[in-house]
């Protein structure tokens, strides 16, 4: 239950379990600007889900979308990252 929503996950259980970000990682692996958005995009939503609806406008859905393929990439590079390296105790 203790990282039961993406933003837990995001921000406390990825830094729990690796020490670091995942925005870090996105960054360092030349993905900084969909970590950017998605900091954003985060935020909007947060806002958006305690009554600022206008938080989450056009120019927000379309930064994301336009975006969308290159997240994706991101995230294979991060996991690729991840994936790459030996579990402790294995």
């Amino acid at each position: 239950d203790r990282y039961s929503s993406v933003g837990a996950r995001l921000y406390r259980l990825y830094k729990v379990l690796f020490g670091r970000t995942y925005f870090d990682d996105l960054s360092e692996c030349g993905y900084s600007a969909v970590a950017v958005l998605l900091v954003d995009v985060h935020r909007r939503r947060n806002d958006f889900v305690h009554g600022t609806p206008q938080a989450i406008d056009d120019s927000t859905v379309t930064a994301l979308v336009e975006a969308l393929k290159m997240e994706h990439e991101g995230w294979i590079a991060v996991f690729n990252k991840r994936a790459a390296k030996p579990v402790a105790g294995r």
